[in-house]
């Protein structure tokens, strides 16, 4: 219950501490029906938030979403080289998870977790089928698992991804 009464003056001492944004990145998570924006509230004392709204979830995030919520924790340290992107996509409010291409047609590196976490998925499953069905002994099979593999995530790219054209730079 003292908890709840010092809430307002722990903020305010809390703020008065920072006196620069700390150096270190940050995944920042929300339910979908708590706080789904908790990034924003941190951007001013982090250089490097990641924001994440787990679906149907509230408050209590690892008990309601356990699975969801390891797995994003999971991708995290992967997303070291798209956080920056990320974040840029995020401002300006774009829901893609595969930006298009620069040069030629198709997509280009994920830019959410969520894409990240279908190219991790999409790279284990093709370790795996090298180990389960080894090209030398069972090629055919191999070769059909590939292209149902391929299939699915040009099917997910196709579905979430920025529309493809033909472009060659900054079009």
């Amino acid at each position: 219950m003292d908890y709840c009464r010092q809430i307002i003056e722990d903020m305010n001492f809390n703020k008065k501490q920072f006196r620069s944004k700390l150096q270190i990145r940050l995944l920042a998570v929300g339910g979908e029906h708590s706080i789904p924006n908790m990034g924003e509230s941190l951007q001013p004392y982090f250089e490097n938030v990641a924001s994440l709204v787990i679906a149907e979830s509230g408050h209590f995030v690892p008990e309601e979403q356990p699975v969801a919520l390891a797995d994003a924790l999971t991708a995290f340290p992967q997303m070291r080289v798209i956080m920056s992107m990320a974040a840029m996509i995020s401002a300006t409010g774009c829901e893609y998870w595969f930006p298009a291409k620069r040069y030629g047609w198709g997509w280009g590196f994920p830019i959410t977790w969520q894409g990240l976490l279908v190219f991790a998925g999409y790279t284990l499953l093709l370790v795996v089928g090298a180990f389960e069905l080894p090209p030398k002994r069972m090629l055919a099979a191999y070769l059909i698992y590939v292209t149902v593999l391929s299939l699915a995530l040009l099917c997910v790219c196709w579905l979430k991804g920025e529309p493809p054209r033909w472009r060659w730079g900054a079009d």
